[in-house]
């Protein structure tokens, strides 16, 4: 009689333990509410086209600029693809002198000495964005391709050999011709333009003196912040607001040029291409 009753008591436990168990399961991992089920309705039947769109957008706007998201303006925006430009190569070489059979190209005397020689290319390539292009930012996919011989030819030991390409992009936007907004750095007005500098590429080695070294340097580097977005025209360009949003609502033309720098080289080469996008 007594292991009867010590079984249906174990039975009544296990039953409990197991109804404890559900309850548990249930509270931690609740189905979904009445609420949410009402919302899967109305997300089922929500409409949709350019007017829905244009909402959708503004809403997540108003939720970036409640958050810590660090870029609210493009928050929740898809990427806009917004045309490509590449330089033509340019040669970095102890003599410019046309080689047999070559066809006339950009070039920069180098020495492979101690001598450090520097150039600038402009207006290598450029792309003109139609008004509204992007809504807060535009952003470059850069790919530099730097290569060369370096030589020490100086006579000295432990000279180091560098080869620099070093882009920019000049932004021209009429909002700029404004002649009240000035560039905080200068002090003077932008004239409608803008320069941006983008990063530097560069091979390099540390070479005795009669020593050679090929090297090459090729990788994309794609934007964080931008190369310039609308908080950034407010915080470091000088712009108000509302003018800033008019930069975007404006056409704009890109200019693309490359700073190139030498020391130690018997020849080389310098390219950089761009694909811009935005918000």
């Amino acid at each position: 009689m007594r292991k009867a009753i010590w079984i249906a008591a174990v039975a009544v436990a296990v039953v409990g333990s197991g109804a404890f168990a559900m309850a548990n399961r249930v509270q931690r991992h609740p189905g979904p509410s009445v609420g949410e089920r009402f919302g899967e309705m109305v997300d089922a039947s929500r409409p949709t086209g350019p007017a829905q769109a244009r909402f959708e957008a503004k809403l997540a706007a108003q939720t970036a600029r409640e958050l810590d998201v660090g870029d609210p303006e493009s928050f929740g925006r898809p990427v806009r693809w917004m045309g490509f430009v590449s330089t033509p190569g340019i040669n970095v070489r102890d003599s410019c002198e046309p080689r047999p059979d070559e066809t006339p190209s950009l070039c920069m005397e180098s020495s492979t000495g101690e001598e450090y020689r520097e150039a600038e290319f402009r207006d290598l390539a450029q792309i003109t964005l139609p008004a509204r292009s992007a809504h807060s930012l535009l952003c470059h996919w850069l790919t530099p391709s730097v290569s060369g011989i370096l030589q020490n030819a100086s006579g000295r030991d432990n000279g180091q050999a560098e080869l620099v390409a070093m882009p920019s992009i000049t932004i021209e936007n009429e909002v700029l011709d404004d002649p009240t907004i000035v560039d905080p750095v200068t002090g003077l007005p932008y004239n409608g333009r803008m320069e941006v500098y983008a990063n530097s590429s560069m091979i390099s080695a540390p070479l005795d003196t009669g020593e050679q070294s090929y090297q090459r340097a090729s990788s994309t580097r794609t934007c964080i912040s931008g190369y310039l977005n609308q908080r950034e025209l407010v915080s470091s360009w000088g712009l108000t607001d509302a003018q800033a949003r008019e930069f975007f609502r404006k056409p704009m033309t890109l200019r693309l040029h490359i700073l190139v720098a030498a020391r130690m080289v018997l020849d080389g080469q310098v390219a950089v291409s761009v694909r811009f996008v935005g918000d």
